[in-house]
């Protein structure tokens, strides 16, 4: 048979054909492999037990769930239902779990829906958990006036920029207060589903007659029995930051202190109102019970609170972080209702 090529490099039609039976034969075997019993079954096996494993998985998943929430379901009050890192998953004795960090334990009072308290384990301060996720309103600002004032207040356009928008005085609109959101209050109401405020106004056992006197000591938030507690007035809003971010920073398992922002105080005010239905605006006492006079001295009876807060009412104005247009008064003195 004449070759195809004639130089020796070339391969005879028998070579092709015998070449092309042999390639034929061998993919036969390798597809018959492949077909009965082989690569397609072992794949479809190595599927099916995948599938098997991922839904043994979830079911242990879900089993674990149920026996958390059937443990919180009759949890006592104060237990800890789990800990992750620093955060203790503490029991309301209502069904819900409150995350509290270590350094602080669940101070026998309160609940999810009535103000879950819990203490410092070294200064006893008391912090009120102010819960966002599941509540009717959102963590926020919100405009709070009182209907028959001209001092009232207007929910400006959001500055998409910076997150933040203005609240407007609608008798002098050139007035306004601003704030952008805190990135850490934003981490804590995502992750944790809510924040922590201080459950008293700052207090202090020693009380400061002038705003020349130094501001070296640290304010308290707690009760202190029968003894009389002063609160922390002639302080800017400089020196009440400072007091607040030295309370607690980060020296503690990574707890945050801070003056109260717009963000956090408005939103409490949303909760307390989910007791006392329009306290925010219609109020005239604020959600405090306690006698006051000129000097500021606040004696802890008759104590009286809406959802575990005292006093975000009173007669000493009361700073938050947000700025205020007007340069003679740069800060924003906050009560109830202004």
């Amino acid at each position: 048979m004449k070759k195809i090529v004639e130089n020796g490099r070339g391969i005879t039609l028998i070579a092709l054909i015998i070449t092309i039976i042999i390639l034929l034969i061998l993919a036969g075997i390798t597809l018959n492999i492949v077909i009965n019993g082989g690569l397609i079954e072992q794949a479809k096996n190595a599927t099916d037990k995948y599938k098997q494993a991922e839904v043994q998985e979830q079911n242990s998943l879900n089993e674990l769930a149920e026996k958390i929430d059937n443990m919180n379901k009759t949890a006592n009050a104060g237990d800890v239902i789990k800990q992750e890192g620093s955060i203790k998953y503490t029991a309301d004795g209502k069904g819900n779990v409150i995350p509290v960090p270590e350094g602080f334990s669940y101070a026998g009072e309160g609940t999810k829906e009535t103000g879950f308290v819990i203490k410092n384990d070294i200064d006893e301060n008391e912090f009120v958990w102010i819960p966002v996720k599941d509540m009717p309103y959102k963590y926020d600002r919100y405009a709070f006036t009182r209907e028959e004032w001209t001092y009232r207040q207007i929910l400006g356009e959001k500055d998409e920029k910076t997150n933040s928008y203005k609240i407007i005085r609608a008798d002098l609109p050139s007035y306004y207060y601003t704030e952008t959101l805190l990135e850490d209050e934003r981490i804590s109401v995502e992750i944790y589903g809510g924040y922590y405020i201080a459950r008293y106004e700052a207090g202090i056992l020693t009380q400061r007659k002038s705003a020349t006197e130094q501001v070296t000591v640290k304010p308290i938030f707690r009760k202190t029995g029968d003894t009389v507690v002063h609160v922390y007035n002639y302080v800017t809003k400089a020196q009440a930051q400072q007091l607040s971010e030295n309370l607690y920073n980060k020296t503690q398992n990574n707890v945050t202190s801070k003056l109260c922002s717009s963000y956090a105080w408005d939103t409490a005010l949303k909760f307390i109102e989910t007791k006392n239905e329009g306290w925010s605006t219609n109020s005239i006492g604020g959600n405090y019970d306690i006698s006051s006079n000129g000097t500021g001295e606040l004696k802890p009876t008759g104590y009286h609170s809406v959802n575990n807060i005292y006093d975000m009412g009173g007669n000493v104005w009361e700073i938050t972080n947000e700025n205020y247009s007007n340069n003679s008064t740069p800060y924003v003195a906050r009560r109830c209702n202004i």
